[in-house]
């Protein structure tokens, strides 16, 4: 059975903002370290270099990922919608509301190998 539910406009677009500034927040703290980490590999490595160690140069990194056009697209999508009142399914409500989606879990993921 997929269950549906109607749930306010205002009440879904803020949960989608809330979201998105929580992504914005985690996505900008994974930066600040992904690039401390990259300076600190990039030193390690030219201490190899200088030592004539040249086996294996390569940087291991992860780059955080950016969903915030994601955000931005679902909230244009539901400010154009003229219902005050919209019918979501469960999984749309887990994706908006709960921010679980497979995208948000991947994003999650990537940023939080520099937590």
């Amino acid at each position: 059975m997929n269950r549906t539910i109607k749930i306010k406009k205002i009440d879904l677009l803020d949960a989608i903002k809330t979201n998105k500034e929580a992504h914005i927040k985690d996505y900008d703290e994974a930066v600040i370290a992904f690039k401390q980490e990259a300076i600190d590999q990039l030193n390690q490595l030219q201490v190899r270099v200088v030592q004539n160690e040249l086996d294996d140069i390569t940087l291991d990194l992860v780059t955080p990922v950016d969903n915030t056009e994601t955000y931005d697209e679902n909230i244009k999508l539901f400010e154009w919608e003229v219902k005050d009142e919209i019918e979501i399914t469960k999984e749309e409500f887990d994706e908006y509301v709960l921010d679980k989606s497979h995208v948000t879990s991947q994003a999650y993921f990537m940023n939080a190998t520099y937590k």
